[in-house]
């Protein structure tokens, strides 16, 4: 069989396939990145991006979690990464550009001023999206979340230990694939107040769902009882909604804190007099 490296350029899901074929794991369960970085004859190591502030504040700049030395064939992570879900994350991240024809040309060929941000942006974006199909092994994410029967914090931390990647992230991939109506929010604080990062909702809660909503609480006010409960007790919130049909719908919000950031997820209850 033909090498990774030198198979014509095909989708990322068949790339993804055949890796998880020949290192002998596809099935439910934590993907070995180790075992990847054997098929492509790719060197990880742990790195101190700390010292890279001694050089212009640079490794702050940019708020490195990872570097890719394609000619070397080699993946730096950050050895200050706590977290071994980001860890994860990261190193599937540099794979992603390594495994990506398009990437590999432009980080072989561009400098830095042919690099404008789009472009940057846009391979950041794809690597992100490659990562998380890998780590969540393709088509075997949809085996486990037809498992799911409704869409909850407890469920989405069922998938997450299944495949060992952050809560975060499988909560984001179980909202942007189920077909149930749901919807995740990310909350930032700044100087008290609350700022919302990003929202990402279901075909069906977007379709459906998200028209006059009323009695929605200030971020403040989630902010501050988010703060002290958790993801197993998390800080519950009811929405009253009506669709463009007329129904009158419930949407119960449950909010907890992770210590970086607040993490919301939002899905029908019932039909209600409201």
């Amino acid at each position: 069989m033909k090498s990774i490296n030198t198979i014509p350029e095909i989708s990322n899901s068949a790339i993804i396939e055949q890796i998880l074929n020949q290192t002998g794991q596809f099935d439910i369960s934590p993907l070995d990145l180790k075992k990847i970085d054997e098929l492509l004859k790719v060197n990880s190591y742990d790195f101190d991006f700390n010292k890279f502030k001694k050089i212009g504040e640079v490794g702050e700049q940019l708020e490195l979690r990872g570097i890719l030395d394609i000619k070397a064939s080699s993946i730096f992570l950050d050895e200050n990464e706590k977290l071994g879900s980001r860890k994860r994350f990261s190193h599937a991240h540099e794979i992603g550009h390594y495994l990506i024809p398009s990437h590999r040309d432009y980080l072989y060929q561009c400098t830095e001023s042919d690099m404008n941000p789009s472009t940057l942006q846009a391979l950041e974006r794809e690597a992100n999206q490659f990562a998380s199909e890998l780590l969540f092994k393709g088509p075997l994410f949809y085996e486990a979340l037809r498992d799911i029967e409704t869409v909850s914090f407890h469920n989405v931390g069922e998938i997450a230990k299944l495949f060992n990647v952050s809560f975060v992230a499988s909560l984001r991939k179980v909202v942007s694939e189920t077909n149930q109506p749901a919807a995740m929010v990310i909350v930032s604080e700044k100087n008290g107040s609350g700022l919302i990062d990003y929202t990402i909702g279901s075909e069906s809660m977007r379709d459906n769902y998200f028209r006059d909503i009323s009695n929605i609480p200030s971020l403040a006010e989630i902010i501050k009882k988010s703060k002290v409960a958790s993801r197993h007790d998390p800080h519950r919130v009811k929405l009253r909604a009506m669709l463009s049909n007329g129904e009158k719908v419930v949407l119960g919000c449950q909010f907890y804190y992770n210590g970086y950031q607040h993490v919301g997820l939002i899905c029908p209850e019932k039909t209600a007099d409201v």
